[in-house]
């Protein structure tokens, strides 16, 4: 079999309305609106990936913002050139979405301006 290339990604925003009749609601949660961030990833022989994060509504931007951010990394790429070295692969990701987390929190932190943790580490 060809090996397949990853030719595009479609993010999709996904919400419902689940908040307007309370459904899905708890003490913690008291207006949730189901979400998912849905991703697909194509290929040159026409086979599709299809993933997807669930959240309560909250959030969703941050993973779809992260999933188009880091769709460069898959786009145009062998199948076989990531499952060769899976490993590598996902320690990029790792180290990838562990740097955007760095960097979200310090540009929100009260120790942003501090010595302690200067924002150029990021």
């Amino acid at each position: 079999m060809k090996d397949l290339k990853i030719t595009n990604v479609r993010v999709v925003d996904l919400r419902f309305p689940t908040s307007r009749e309370k459904i899905g609601s708890d003490a913690v949660n008291k207006d949730p609106d189901y979400s998912a961030a849905y991703c697909i990833l194509e290929t040159d022989v026409g086979l599709e990936g299809h993933g997807l994060t669930f959240t309560l509504g909250r959030g969703t931007e941050l993973c779809v913002g992260a999933l188009n951010y880091l769709s460069h990394v898959v786009r145009d790429r062998s199948l076989r050139s990531i499952t060769d070295d899976f490993a590598g692969f996902v320690f990029f990701f790792d180290a990838g979405v562990a740097l955007l987390f760095c960097c979200f929190f310090m540009t929100r932190s009260p120790f942003a301006t501090s010595k302690l943790m200067p924002l150029s580490t990021c």
